[in-house]
């Protein structure tokens, strides 16, 4: 018999029900199978869709309640045969309905399932997820190094310190003595080959009883003492309430010190001859004695008796930022000269005579007598004032000099009077005179 409209129509929407299945739970697609059914009427043919979206054609004569209870029935047999008791849906779920159960034991079963089914699924992606996010460490036959994965397979300890691939190796190592100088002419350095990671000792230079080395040669313990000067900027030049500064003390400048040292003391006559100097004859040495401050000393054998005790003569800026000791002042007790009493040697306290060093308090660098008793001697040549002069401690300032030897001498001495007793005070002479009371400080780079 030839499909009236109705019949298309009614295939038609049973094609939609089938097409609906693959995302839509069971009990809802038989619900709008049925809906559909209804809006069709209780005339002509009649469909419905099974779980297979198969056609239900009513009977001629059936009323709309025969039609949906046939429709049940067809759909309870297709989906849970009497046969496979547990069986899966088109779309793969179990549906694990009992031979016998209702439409609706059924419905109730399938969206369980479908729930159970996007959890477990969940989970699985979860489960990828983590499985690509965990690093793991790479350590096997690594002693040391990365992991891998931001940790450390381990460290290495001497004398294996190095981790070159994975190991742990050999630092720098040496070959010969000649890998192992350190520069210092007053040590023995030599390159020790029975150790796992041959490496170089270094032993100090064997000198006799009562010797000390100075330039890789031993000589007599001189008994000079290196104090350690810090680092630091300082205001070079006249100081802010000094009224007895001259235009060379001018214009003040912000000068920058390395770190460095000085002796303690000025050199006394003793030390000075220990070192090979030979002791000058002048006025100014009278009343002292192997304690007191060797003076009437050329610059250059200040210079090289400096040398042979393992420094050099101070820069002029170095001597001034010791001297100081931390103050501002004009002198390192305060700007008034009745605080130097304590403090240095000069003609209202010495009694005409130099004195032992250490006899009146050091600054606060830890010197003494940095002001009085003898004239220090430093490394520069003569400038008429600071114009132009450089803004670092080290090297000396020894270009465009305005007296071609001629050098500068700081601190005054026990015959001067109150105004030559100030920090910032510049004495001039030519270097060859030895007929001054001007004596040796000595300083050397930070050790």
């Amino acid at each position: 018999m030839r499909s009236s409209g109705h019949d298309i129509q009614q295939r038609e929407i049973c094609w939609v029900g089938a097409r609906l299945r693959r995302d839509l739970p069971l009990s809802t697609i038989v619900m709008v199978c049925l809906l559909l059914a209804a809006v069709g009427g209780t005339t002509g043919p009649t469909c419905g869709c099974n779980s297979h979206a198969q056609t239900v054609v009513a009977r001629e004569g059936d009323s709309q309640t025969d039609v949906r209870q046939r429709n049940d029935t067809t759909r309870s047999e297709a989906l849970w045969p009497e046969v496979q008791p547990d069986t899966r849906n088109e779309d793969g779920v179990e549906v694990a309905a009992d031979t016998g159960d209702s439409v609706a034991q059924a419905d109730e079963i399938g969206p369980e399932v479908h729930e159970q089914l996007a959890q477990d699924q969940w989970k699985d992606e979860e489960a990828d997820v983590e499985e690509q996010d965990v690093c793991v460490p790479g350590c096997a036959g690594k002693e040391c190094g990365d992991d891998g994965c931001g940790g450390s397979c381990g460290g290495c300890s001497a004398p294996f310190i190095e981790c070159q691939d994975g190991l742990c190796a050999c630092g720098p190592t040496c070959a010969a003595d000649s890998d192992c100088d350190d520069g210092d002419d007053c040590t023995v350095d030599i390159c020790d080959p029975s150790v796992p990671c041959p490496a170089c000792l270094s032993f100090p230079l064997d000198c006799g009883e009562g010797e000390i080395c100075t330039q890789g040669t031993c000589g007599p313990w001189w008994g000079g003492k290196w104090i350690q000067i810090p680092g630091g900027t300082f205001q070079m030049g006249c100081s802010p309430e000094d009224s007895c500064c001259d235009g060379g003390e001018f214009p003040v400048h912000e000068v920058a010190v390395a770190p460095f040292e000085m002796m303690e003391t000025e050199m006394t006559q003793a030390q000075y001859v220990a070192l090979g100097g030979t002791l000058g004859v002048c006025g100014f040495s009278e009343g002292g004695g192997p304690d007191t401050p060797a003076m009437c000393t050329s610059w250059q054998n200040a210079k090289g008796i400096c040398e042979a005790a393992g420094g050099r003569l101070p820069t002029e800026a170095e001597w001034e930022y010791a001297a100081r000791g931390g103050t501002t002042t004009a002198r390192t007790c305060g700007d008034y000269l009745t605080c130097q009493t304590d403090f240095g040697w000069y003609d209202m306290n010495s009694g005409g005579h130099p004195h032992p060093g250490k006899e009146l308090p050091p600054n606060g660098f830890g010197l003494y007598d940095m002001l009085g008793n003898a004239w220090e001697w430093v490394e520069d040549c003569i400038h008429k004032d600071y114009e132009g002069a450089p803004n670092a401690a080290y090297p000396a300032w020894t270009v465009g000099c305005d007296h071609p030897e001629w050098g500068v001498h700081r601190g005054g001495s026990y015959w001067d009077m109150y105004c030559e007793i100030r920090v910032s005070v510049r004495g001039y002479c030519c270097w060859p005179d030895d007929s001054n009371p001007i004596g040796i400080r000595c300083a050397r780079s930070a050790q």
